[in-house]
């Protein structure tokens, strides 16, 4: 379902996406997270905790797609996806996937054309520091922990 009469989900050339009906602000919640909570993620989850995802299960937000130069990012506060920027009527909505994945289930090549465009996609830890860094006031807290975690320090594993 879509929570804002500006979006419609669509089908094109690279998938199904999110776009814009109509202009929107910079600032404005477009859709809240919600779902199925599981412990493993899946290629379309997203991940909200150290060892937590969530499953769009037909929620029109799971088809928000990746993009290195996002025009959205999550709002941590009250799970939503929040316009960064200024977004165009037909603009397909995106957001960092580095900024909620550690440890991507399923790795992909980016196509999203941006000029900072990273290429592979697999996670935050996947990043050299100074990209990881380049990302920190975005990120999901779950990553920035990580990120403060002493080297060779590990992370707890689900039992």
């Amino acid at each position: 379902m879509i929570a804002s009469d500006k979006l419609r989900k669509t089908s094109g050339p690279l998938g199904t996406s999110v776009v814009a009906v109509e202009p929107i602000a910079a600032g404005e919640a477009l859709l809240t997270i919600s779902g199925r909570v599981q412990r493993r993620p899946s290629r379309y989850t997203l991940q909200v905790g150290s060892d937590v995802h969530v499953d769009p299960v037909g929620q029109c937000w799971g088809f928000v797609n990746h993009s290195c130069d996002p025009n959205c990012r999550v709002d941590f506060g009250h799970w939503q996806f929040v316009a960064t920027r200024p977004i165009a009527a037909d603009e397909e909505l995106g957001f960092n996937y580095l900024t909620t994945e550690w440890d991507m289930a399923t790795p992909f090549l980016c196509r999203c054309g941006a000029a900072i465009c990273l290429g592979r996609i697999a996670g935050l830890r996947h990043l050299r520091p100074e990209q990881a860094r380049d990302l920190r006031s975005t990120l999901a807290p779950h990553l920035r922990r990580k990120l403060r975690r002493p080297a060779g320090r590990r992370e707890p594993q689900p039992a």
